[in-house]
């Protein structure tokens, strides 16, 4: 008897793990609403050298390019828990900001940065 118990309950079982829905992962694209504009432009200034460098927009920020140390990155938006993060097309430099202060990644290395013009 305790083998028929056993040997039913392994069953149970083995055929519960073989009916195990398998999750499907949705690409979430983050969406701002806002009113198209022709241009905008953020100016940050970086805490370690005090460098001003722009983010500049002409679609409410789903894509734009950051001016940066001589450089022109083109940058995408990205998902966030909160604020705005845009991420360089080859992941070269990212920024992730709200309100007035951020912080830039740039090259490997993390900076503070605040916001100076929105």
């Amino acid at each position: 008897m305790k083998k028929i118990l056993m040997a039913l309950g392994l069953t149970l079982v083995i055929v519960g793990c073989n009916n195990a829905q398998v999750e499907k992962k949705e690409i979430v694209k983050p969406s701002i609403d806002c009113e198209v504009q022709e241009k905008e432009t953020v100016l940050f200034k970086r805490a370690d050298n005090k460098e001003i460098f722009s983010l500049i927009s002409e679609d409410c920020f789903e894509t734009a390019v950051m001016n940066i140390e001589n450089r022109k990155i083109p940058m995408k938006i990205a998902v966030s828990g909160s604020g705005l993060r845009m991420i360089g097309e080859n992941e070269e430099a990212e920024i992730h900001f709200k309100a007035d202060s951020g912080i830039l990644t740039i090259d490997g290395t993390e900076v503070e940065v605040s916001v100076i013009k929105q």
